[in-house]
């Protein structure tokens, strides 16, 4: 997950990570990139032990001061989809709601597209679309997303071959989501989406805050 200090606005990452956890137990523990030197915002999330956090040097902070907000996203998602990975790699953003047993569905159906589309797909569980594409809804409950892909909310990199791909495009690139969908691999999104975005801007722009589509707790 990748997170950055909102204050005074408001901080989506706690009730994030309590309702990621709450909603599906079975989740693993996370590694948690913060784009920000000040880390005070995380109260108890530093000390709880499903998350690992990943800093920011006062150095890099100073780098970040100077960038748009679309900028400083892209810095610290592609830090998280740079690492590696045994299976795959969940990339997720903030501020979420999440589906019950939203971590179990998304792996589930990320081993149907693994076995029947090959290794490099990447699996949304954010629709983003009304429809679907070619072919409609497959056995395992994915669909080929109908457009352009603009939403890293909740991206599973379906296995190591597919992430080590995707970080390698998006490398020095953004908007990240844009850089992301441009990227060299098949693009997927389960039957309903898993998560809900929640928070009150984007880092596409301030008019680029939507909401998923057939979302279902």
């Amino acid at each position: 997950m990748a997170t950055v200090d909102r204050s005074p606005k408001n901080n989506y990452v706690h009730a994030s990570i309590a309702d990621l956890y709450a909603k599906d137990p079975t989740a693993p523990p996370m590694t948690l990139f913060v784009g920000s030197p000040a880390e005070g915002f995380l109260g108890p999330l530093a000390t709880d032990d499903r998350v690992r956090i990943v800093g920011t040097t006062g150095a890099e902070g100073e780098r970040l001061q100077a960038m748009p907000v679309h900028e400083r996203a892209a810095w610290n998602l592609t830090r998280a989809i740079s690492m590696p990975g045994q299976e795959g790699l969940i990339v997720l953003e903030d501020d979420l709601l999440f589906a019950h047993d939203w971590y179990s569905l998304l792996c589930d159906v990320g081993r149907v597209l693994l076995r029947k589309q090959g290794p490099d797909n990447l699996l949304s569980g954010y629709r983003t679309y009304d429809h679907f594409g070619a072919g409609g809804v497959q056995p395992g409950g994915y669909a080929r997303i109908p457009g352009p892909f603009y939403a890293s909310l909740c991206a599973l990199m379906i296995s190591e071959e597919a992430r080590q791909k995707a970080a390698a495009h998006v490398a020095g690139k953004a908007p990240f989501d844009l850089a992301l969908g441009a990227s060299p691999l098949g693009m997927w999104s389960t039957s309903h989406s898993i998560v809900e975005h929640v928070g009150d801007e984007s880092a596409l722009g301030p008019h680029a805050v939507r909401r998923a589509f057939d979302f279902r707790l």
